[in-house]
Formats: structure tokens, sequence, C-alpha cells
């Protein structure tokens, strides 16, 4: 069960924890440190402050599963995130 699952299930995960391991990801699928996410109209600019501007892995290839599964994660970020902000008490 990843993070993502047990927040999908209401559990509290660290939001830096999210953070970093989607920047991880990111960082790897695109080759760099920055990622715009879209919520509503509001954009963010998530920024993994611990990598400098090479790929934390040192892959330099990425395979068309991987860009399929990081954007399948993404979305399922996106709405998270939309939920949390929608019903935040």
């Amino acid at each position: 069960m990843d993070l993502l699952d047990r927040a999908e299930k209401n559990l509290m995960i660290d939001p830096t924890l999210i953070h970093y391991s989607f920047a991880f990801c990111a960082s790897h699928v695109h080759g760099n440190r920055f990622v715009e996410l879209t919520l509503g109209l509001k954009k963010y600019r998530l920024i993994d402050n611990n990598s400098n501007n090479f790929r934390p892995d040192g892959v330099g290839s990425v395979t068309h599963e991987e860009k399929e599964k990081f954007q399948e994660v993404k979305e399922r970020l996106r709405v998270l995130l939309e939920n949390q902000i929608t019903n935040f008490r």
C-alpha cells in the first residue's frame, strides 16, 4: 500500500513526505526539479530543494510505462488535494 492509498483512506500523511515523494518522481520523469500542479484556478510550483538540476537517481531515460504511471499518480494527488481543500474544517 502506498502513501496515496493511505491518504485516500483518510489516514493523515505528512504533507512534506508526499511532496518530496512526488517531487522525486517528477524529477525522474521530467529531468528537472520543478513541477507545476494546477488545482482549480490556482497553480502551485513544487520544488525539490534537495536536488541540483540533475536527475536524483542518475537515470537518464524514462520508459513509457513510467510516464503513464506518473500521470496516474499526479491525477490521484490532484484529486486528493482538491478533496482536502474542499472539505477542510
